[in-house]
């Protein structure tokens, strides 16, 4: 059975997450790839969990995540900062 690529996997799981989506709001088509790539990205998230560890990806995706649950987070720091990129981020 053909193996999927590592770089192919972390490719794809990068844009999901630059893309501010986490494994519950990936949605994919039916192909059994897709279905391969939403479950390791699950798992690759439940590793880096486990290991107390984050990946580039997750600096932004949590940042995110953050200010859109906690709404008077993100105004605190809208005070505190001119500029904050939060606005773009939401309409991905």
């Amino acid at each position: 059975e053909k193996q999927l690529a590592a770089k192919l996997v972390l490719s794809v799981i990068q844009r999901w997450k630059d893309r501010g989506l986490t494994t519950k709001q990936v949605s994919t088509q039916k192909s059994r790839e897709s279905d391969q790539l939403v479950q390791l990205y699950a798992e690759y998230q439940a590793e880096l969990l486990r290991l107390n560890a984050v990946d580039f990806g997750d600096l932004i995706l949590h940042m995110l995540t953050l200010f859109l649950e906690h709404p008077d987070t993100l105004s605190h720091y809208q005070r505190q900062f001119k500029y904050i990129l939060v606005e773009a981020l939401v309409k991905l």
